[in-house]
């Protein structure tokens, strides 16, 4: 049986003074008969055996104007074999005797023959042959109309087109042109999408596949194609190759085109691609290719073009084609269009014909809104829904079935396989996200189709939402709420949008959720069902009946290993009923204490070591739920009981920190290893003012907000176990007021620079200086509506000295520091106009607004400063050098500078109060206990244990409590023992003193220590910890026939 060619040819559409062109003819009607293999029914453009059509049954086909036939010696054998450039005699039909020069020839994959030949009367013929049959079309000169060729050696057929069943044309210098309509729309393009829904939303655009391994494939090419052999050359460049340059567009935009073509082709079974690999490997009567390139010189101006019906041929797989520079919005391509486009060229591919009027060739729809409604085969730019029709809107040209004609047998595709049923006894479980939350997903396939899902609810209100695809969708929602009877509860289906969400409140039992694709109304002026196909998700909220559920999540292990002295971390999930931690069994003494024991995560505390059995447990009153975990607590250096021993975290002893900040420097160690790198470090401030500089680092930096206690805890995460220690740390600083806004000053407004360089150091005369006190300045507004600001501020006026005569001064606030080595940083806080630059004992520790380099008593402002903004004290921390500061008198030297010298310049200020912040004394910690400050001197005893405030201090014991213990004993032997603290207080000297006699008039020195620092003088022979923070230091006693040793202590000064 001859293949049917008669509907395979090029559709499309070109603009020729505003209207749209198309010649359309219908045949008569005939008997047909053709099976449809896929059991779909009819296949398209063939009817059931005995049927006879009509306009009204859709089965529409081009006219043929005149038909040939004839038998052997068409020399189209010959012509297939010829090279280009070859001459070669054929007789066909209606043109015996006539010769075909070849300019065109390719050899496909398949082993096919394509060739384009022209006639001596200036037709194109172009042939595909497999060797033994052959298809061709030939074009009429000048395109008065085509004739579409199926023959073999025996003979062949021939019908005569118009050239309008080819081509919807006009004529631009005698060459044919079409094309689906361009459009250009004013205005800026859309927004591009934010980098935040790329990253979560963007795939790999070269790898887009909408339903890997289906019947069939549309690849959508975007990076640029070359094209020959094609009848497109035949017909419109001479053979010559069709150099597609890349479509322009960005990774989303190319996505968002793959979406919306995607969705109008949903519900069939193939898959829109932009793999050509995946192209490539389908054989050629499966599959198209669409080319979205800016290039149309070679065709002419038209938004897209495609060749019809060709998809199920193995002779003819000509690209169709989306000219992205044809579909512009602002200016520019526009992804929403070329979707559009899209979708339509391929379905010219796939079979369909444009839908139209009796007066347009592409009807441009109706409504507006979130509901107007458009035919892919037409115009569907500019409306929001665009379905695949049957021409069902009012005067429609095209009554084709464009659903039967994809899914048919003609093109292999068919629709996809159905994935819910239709009916409650068929319906799929909604799934449980957690909590009431419910989600699905489906696709509805035909407009025959339901999708019925079931739903458990303990009752009360629920919630579900149907929602359609991101892009472009095609589904017009429905959700109706059914009982376990299957009678209605519920319904929602808004006119205004294609989503729907159902709210209801039900008694508890079984109900059944109905997911339908409707329509708006009547296809006059809305849409009806016939197109509202494609993928949706539902997601909702149910109430569940309670389920009772406990598991410890963390350990996950059934038994884990922890050292003893760390807490473990535990984290589980109940639900259900109210949650429990209990400790079911615990060594003979020992006890084990959760910190939040009615919480599904807590932490857990061990007395002692050995074994612990622990449950987290789930009570509904009606039903328990539990999990146990068993927990050995060893001892550092123990055989591990279970095969994972978590982290081991030593704070040391709580300490003080005698400065603004510190690094925490616990020690971390996991079997064994110091803190290996593959351990995690969560780090939080418990109590306190304090600031850690990184919480996921073994050892971060600490800044005390203020002095006082910060408590800190370490959770130490091995991958499997988590274990934590708290610890605290005390910052012991005060604050001082070193120089007050209203302290005592010297100035001088220099005339010259014979000061310059000299004035700021400490020990610069400047006796001859007039004095002064803070703030110095001056406010010249002396109108009637001036307010200067200035003047609250003012103690030493200057307005004399420096308005109009002078850039600014310099002035020197000598201030008192008792301990220099106690000062850790200085605050300087300045109310300045217009710049200043500050000195301490000569050396520069801040500036603002002042120019680059050494001032000098020339210097200006870098800018005027609005007279508001100083006002308001500006904050300089200053961290000095060590020897900066010496005990007694110190000097800070301000040089303010105005913004110019004259009239303008009406105020001058400066104001500044210095701030010492200290090293609080260790001293003064260990006796802030006594109650009494009357008490707190070095040589109180409030205990009334014979020892001092000093001596307890430096002995590391309660000032407040009685103690037993000397701390410096004869050991047996040749030995002095001191038990002293292990890290002794940095503000104690300590001298071990030796005598021949107590009555002896001297004491020699033995060793020196100053607080934690090494000995000098006699070494320990041996340091032996004695625990509680202490350690044993024992020395050799000198060989004489009697000693005495003492242990003096000095307070000293840090």
């Amino acid at each position: 049986m001859k293949a049917d060619w008669t509907s395979r040819f090029p559709l499309a559409i070109t603009v020729l003074s505003g209207l749209f062109l198309a010649a359309w003819f219908a045949e008569p009607s005939r008997p047909v008969a053709a099976a449809d293999a896929t059991g779909a029914g009819p296949a398209p453009g063939t009817p059931a055996a005995g049927h006879v059509c009509d306009r009204s049954c859709g089965h529409i086909r081009a006219k043929a104007l005149e038909r040939r036939e004839w038998g052997e010696g068409s020399g189209i054998e010959r012509l297939v074999a010829a090279d280009v450039g070859s001459s070669v005699r054929i007789a066909l039909g209606p043109r015996p005797g006539n010769h075909a020069r070849v300019f065109q020839r390719s050899a496909r994959p398949d082993g096919r023959v394509a060739v384009g030949a022209r006639l001596e009367d200036g037709a194109i013929l172009y042939v595909v042959s497999d060797g033994d049959r052959w298809e061709g079309r030939l074009m009429e000169p000048g395109g008065a109309a085509s004739w579409i060729m199926t023959g073999d050696r025996s003979g062949g057929t021939m019908e005569k087109r118009e050239i309008g069943a080819i081509l919807c044309a006009n004529r631009e210098g005698g060459r044919q042109t079409a094309g689906l309509p361009p459009i250009s729309v004013p205005g800026p393009p859309p927004p591009p999408p934010s980098p935040l829904e790329l990253a979560e939303n963007q795939l790999d655009v070269t790898d887009l596949n909408s339903r890997p391994g289906a019947n069939g494939v549309i690849y959508l090419d975007f990076d640029g194609e070359t094209v020959s052999g094609t009848q497109w050359n035949a017909s419109f460049t001479g053979g010559a190759p069709i150099v597609a340059g890349a479509a322009g567009f960005s990774d989303a935009q190319i996505q968002l085109v793959w979406e919306g073509i995607s969705e109008d082709y949903r519900p069939f079974n193939v898959n829109v691609t932009t793999n050509r690999a995946v192209y490539d490997s389908y054989p050629t009567n499966r599959k198209t290719m669409m080319i979205f390139t800016p290039d149309n010189e070679w065709y002419g101006t038209a938004g897209g073009v495609a060749y019809v019906d060709i998809f199920g041929s193995s002779s003819f797989d000509e690209p169709g084609w989306v000219f992205t520079d044809q579909l512009l919005s602002g200016g520019n391509p526009h992804a929403p269009f070329a979707a559009e486009a899209g979708s339509h060229e391929a379905g010219h591919v796939v079979g369909l014909r444009h839908d139209g009027t009796s007066t347009v060739e592409y009807y441009a729809g109706h409504g507006s809104g979130a509901t107007s409604w458009a035919p892919i085969m037409g115009n569907s730019y500019q409306r929001t829904v665009t379905h695949w029709s049957r021409g069902e809107y009012n005067d429609a040209s095209n009554l084709e079935d464009d659903l039967a004609i994809i899914a048919g047998s003609r093109n292999g595709l068919g629709y996809v396989t159905d994935d819910h049923g239709n009916s409650t006894g068929a319906a799929t479980p909604m799934t449980l996200t957690g909590g009431d939350g419910v989600s699905a997903g489906g696709l509805i396939e035909r407009n025959t189709d339901i999708d019925m899902f079931s739903i458990e609810t303990a009752g009360g209100s629920l919630s579900i939402t149907g929602t359609n695809a991101p892009t472009d969708p095609n589904l017009d929602i429905r959700l109706r709420l059914l009982d376990a009877q299957g009678a209605q509860v519920a319904i929602a289906d808004p006119l205004s949008s294609l989503d729907a969400t159902l709210n209801a409140t039900v008694a508890a039992g079984t109900y059944y959720l109905e997911v339908d694709g409707v329509g708006t109304g009547s296809p006059a002026t809305a849409y009806n069902d016939y197109g509202s196909l494609g993928d949706y998700t539902l997601t909702g909220t149910v109430p569940q009946p309670a389920t009772v559920t406990a598991e410890i999540l963390s350990p996950a292990a059934p038994g884990v290993s922890v050292p003893a002295g760390v807490g473990l971390v535990l984290e589980g999930s109940a639900a259900g009923g109210a949650i429990a931690w209990q400790v079911l069994d615990a060594p003979a003494g020992g006890s084990a204490s959760f910190s939040s024991p009615t919480a599904a995560s807590t932490r857990c505390t061990f007395s002692g070591e050995g074994i612990y059995e622990l449950r987290l447990q789930a009570d509904s009153g009606a039903e328990t739920a539990d999990d146990t975990l068993f927990v050995s607590v060893e001892p550092a250096g123990a055989a591990k009981a279970f095969p994972n021993r978590g982290a081991s975290i030593d704070f040391g002893p709580d300490r003080n920190v005698y400065d603004v900040s510190t690094v925490v420097a616990p020690v971390v160690t996991d079997d064994g290893i110091p803190a290996p790198a593959s351990l995690g470090y969560e780090w939080s401030i418990l109590a306190g003012n304090g600031n850690l500089s990184d919480g996921s680092v073994p050892q971060p930096g600490l800044d005390f907000g203020a002095p006082g206690a910060v408590s800190l805890r370490l959770v130490v995460d091995d991958g499997e176990i988590r274990t934590y220690a708290e610890g605290t740390l005390t910052g012991r600083f005060v604050t001082e007021v070193l120089s007050a806004a209203d302290a005592a000053l010297t100035y001088l407004v220099p005339p010259d620079g014979s000061v310059d360089g000299l004035w700021p150091a400490l020990g610069f005369d400047d006796s001859g200086w007039q004095a002064g006190a803070l703030g110095i300045g001056y406010d010249a507004n002396k109108g009637p509506s001036s307010r200067r600001i200035y003047l609250p501020l003012i103690a030493t006026d200057v307005e004399d000295a420096v308005y109009e005569n002078a850039p600014g001064c310099y002035v020197r606030i000598p201030f008192t520091v008792g301990q220099a080595g106690r000062v850790l940083n200085l605050t300087l806080r300045v109310k300045y106009d217009d710049a200043f630059v500050g000195y301490v004992n000569g050396l520069e520790v801040a500036r603002a607004n002042a120019l680059p380099g050494p001032p000098d008593w020339t210097s200006l402002a870098a800018t005027k400063r609005n007279d508001e903004e100083a006002l308001s004290f500006q904050n300089f921390t200053i961290t000095l050098p060590p020897g900066v500061l010496v005990d007694g008198v110190n000097v800070l030297a301000l040089h303010g500078m105005n913004g110019e010298v004259g009239r303008k310049d009406r105020g001058f200020i400066l104001v500044s109060e210095l701030e010492a912040t200290l090293k609080e004394s260790p001293f003064l910690a260990t006796v802030s206990t006594i109650p009494d400050p009357l008490l707190q001197d070095p040589g109180d005893d409030p205990d009334r244990d014979g020892r001092s405030n000093l001596w307890e201090h430096g002995s590391g014991t309660d000032p407040m409590t009685p103690d037993g213990d000397g701390v410096i004993t004869l050991a047996p032997g040749v030995e002095v023992r001191l038990r002293m603290p292990a890290v002794p207080p940095d503000d104690v000297r300590y001298e071990l003193q030796r005598s021949g006699t107590l009555d002896g008039p001297s004491w020699e020195v033995v060793a020196t220590r100053l607080g934690p620092g090494p000995w000098t003088g006699q070494q320990p022979a041996s340091v032996i910890p004695a625990g509680g923070g202490y350690e044993d230091i024992l020395f050799m006693r000198a060989e004489a026939p009697r000693d005495f040793y003492r242990l003096v202590m000095t307070l000293i000064v840090p």
